[in-house]
């Protein structure tokens, strides 16, 4: 057994496999040659962290049993397909770091306010156009990413809490933006 894997830490499905019960870092990429189809992601009760980087296109219904995991505190989901926002994702209640990059994702659903914990939301290199009215409801939310969105920002929408908002925009835009979340004096916009 690797050191690693006596902390909880996986990089490999397969090992992580034979233990699910130990399992609290997981980081795979799945693509063509793996049989991930079948994984029940639920068995990993324990999981804090998870990290899946796809290389291939697959439906939501293969990673829904991911919204089992309660103890789940970060998911990082890179280049999955997702045709919609995951609403197996709001299960996830005590979620603090979300990452969902690279996919053809434009619009967020409303239940993103479940996650009350969440303390960074990044949805990033999408074709996301709006932000979910009611995120200003993310109390705990303090860093907002958008970057390779063309995203519209609102300032009605932001919480009240939000310290970073990452963007990649001209500076001009930038500028223009600043002045309009005149309301949130420490935000750093990016």
């Amino acid at each position: 057994m690797k050191f690693k894997e006596l902390l909880g830490e996986y990089n490999d499905l397969g090992r992580a496999l034979k233990e699910p019960n130990r399992v609290k870092k997981l980081n795979v990429s799945l693509d063509l040659q793996e049989d991930f189809y079948s994984v029940d992601f639920a068995q990993f009760i324990n999981l804090r962290e998870l990290y899946i980087h796809m290389w291939i296109d697959a439906e939501d219904s293969l990673l829904h049993t991911i919204g089992s995991l309660t103890k789940l505190k970060k998911l990082l989901l890179l280049n999955v397909s997702f045709k919609e926002f995951p609403e197996w994702i709001f299960n996830l209640v005590n979620l603090e770091y979300l990452m969902v990059r690279g996919n053809n994702l434009n619009y967020v659903p409303n239940g993103i306010s479940a996650l009350k914990k969440l303390h960074t939301l990044r949805i990033e290199n999408c074709e996301l156009k709006f932000l979910p009215h009611d995120l200003f409801m993310l109390d705990s939310l303090k860093e907002l990413s958008v970057v390779h969105t063309p995203v519209a920002i609102f300032p009605d929408m932001l919480p009240k809490n939000i310290r970073e908002l990452r963007i990649l925009r001209q500076e001009e835009d930038r500028e223009e933006l600043r002045k309009e979340l005149f309301d949130f004096p420490k935000l750093i916009v990016k």
